[in-house]
């Protein structure tokens, strides 16, 4: 918290202006009061009036390493942006997504978090676009079906993404062990009504929006191919043999007695590498870690970053703003210079991403920070260390429970190939390309929504 934002705010509420049941002091905000007088003054409908709302499951039975079959939506997905077709989800199969039909999503349905462990989890949504394949989500979010011809989604989604709706939504979320929000208070947020006119040009920008972050992802997938293709990955798929017979002497070296971490495949996967044509190296001997520790001052706010935050098919960093006395215990590092971040935690996803120009940015422990040493550029290793081969070889190192784990000598150990500056250079490219299409998709999609207050004629 800055010293402008520690200032002591009070009002006193009569007994009468209590509303909910809402005794905390956070519901009573200036910001929060204002904000309802300003929509108070307009046209509007609540939105249980104009839309089903409903929210998901978490099923039980579930395979974590299932790759094929329906989406299932976790709160990570909801990013504040139009759902892609190029990313990839968590898959449940066919016959549990049967018994959770009356969650399953439809085109133009918008979405919200009604669960996060900050404020800047619970209230996010997307928006679902009419090609998305077949999806569903989880207890920890709300599909919200908008059914009055008034309303179109696309704006609906964009009033929700706006400081209008996302404020309601942190307002009426109940800070308990996360923030929670109930179905009948997502219903509550109103939503002023605005000229049909007015909204279709709002869904037209949207859809020119979510083209600009389609290309950017398939400049990503164009550098993900590139590289597979020049190491053999393209179409390669590992043996899942049931027997692995090791020498006792092999096992006692590695410390390792579980059958997971025997795996032919992994072999297969470290084989296609050493055989690489032109060599291969330790990643500890071409990068170099990059951080420096962080020591909190009371009464400062930093830009912080974890593994939530970075998008695992993008690769962007998006940090977040937290007050010295909120950040977690695992706040451990501070950037140094343009770096790679990869998580140690659940490594199959991939969530490894490039930050530059984050001088100073506090990032969570659970993120190996690596820095480029001239013989591979950060774009080839973010791009390697998400290829799919390479992700299930990490797992080989998990010594997780509840998540998969590893450390940081297991990613600095790893055998990266040396590939050839010139298809470096095109990944870079690709790479760099991506970003800069999906900071302009971003960039308009900020515009559209800071319209939202022009358009809406909302003092506020």
């Amino acid at each position: 918290m800055t010293k402008e934002a520690s200032r002591v705010e009070h009002k006193i509420i009569k007994l009468g202006e209590i509303t909910r049941f809402r005794l905390d002091p956070e519901y009573y905000q200036n910001e929060f009061i204002a904000l309802e007088q300003a929509i108070s003054a307009t046209e509007k409908e609540r939105l249980e009036n104009i839309a089903i709302i409903r929210s998901g499951t978490t099923p039980r039975d579930r395979d974590d390493l299932l790759e094929e079959g329906v989406n299932l939506l976790k709160t990570n997905d909801i990013r504040n942006l139009p759902l892609l077709t190029s990313r990839s989800y968590y898959k449940i199969s066919d016959e549990t997504a049967r018994t959770m039909k009356a969650t399953e999503l439809q085109p133009r349905d918008v979405l919200m978090n009604i669960v996060g462990a900050t404020l800047d989890v619970i209230g996010r949504v997307a928006y679902v676009p009419v090609d998305f394949a077949t999806s569903n989500i989880t207890q920890a979010m709300s599909l919200i079906r908008v059914t009055d011809a008034r309303f179109l989604p696309e704006y609906l989604f964009v009033f929700l993404l706006s400081k209008f709706g996302n404020l309601q939504a942190r307002r009426l979320a109940r800070p308990t062990g996360q923030y929670n929000l109930n179905l009948p208070e997502v219903g509550s947020i109103e939503i002023p009504v605005l000229p049909k006119s007015i909204q279709y040009d709002i869904a037209k920008t949207l859809e020119s929006i979510s083209e600009k972050y389609r290309t950017a992802d398939e400049k990503t997938s164009l550098a993900t191919q590139l590289l597979s293709d020049e190491l053999g990955f393209a179409h390669f798929s590992w043996s899942d043999g049931a027997i692995s017979v090791r020498h006792s002497v092999e096992v006692i070296s590695e410390g390792r007695f579980d059958s997971e971490f025997w795996q032919e495949g992994y072999d297969e996967i470290l084989q296609r590498i050493l055989n690489y044509k032109n060599g291969s190296s330790r990643i500890r001997d071409v990068f170099k870690q990059s951080a420096k520790p962080h020591k909190s001052v009371a009464g400062e706010e930093y830009a912080y970053v974890e593994i939530s935050d970075i998008d695992v098919k993008s690769g962007n960093v998006t940090p977040n703003n937290v007050a010295s006395f909120e950040l977690p215990a695992n706040a451990k590092q501070v950037l140094k210079e343009r770096s790679l971040l990869a998580s140690k935690v659940r490594p199959n996803r991939g969530a490894v991403g490039i930050v530059e120009d984050f001088e100073g940015v506090v990032v969570s422990g659970a993120l190996l920070v690596l820095s480029e040493d001239k013989a591979i550029n950060l774009e080839t290793l973010m791009t390697y260390l998400r290829l799919a081969p390479i992700k299930e070889l990490l797992l080989k190192f998990n010594t997780g429970t509840s998540y998969p784990t590893i450390t940081d000598e297991v990613i600095l150990d790893l055998l990266v190939p040396l590939v050839p500056k010139v298809i470096q250079s095109k990944i870079a490219k690709l790479i760099q390309e991506s970003n800069s299409a999906h900071k302009n998709a971003d960039q308009e999609l900020q515009n559209l929504v800071s319209s939202l207050s022009t358009r809406l004629k909302i003092d506020f």
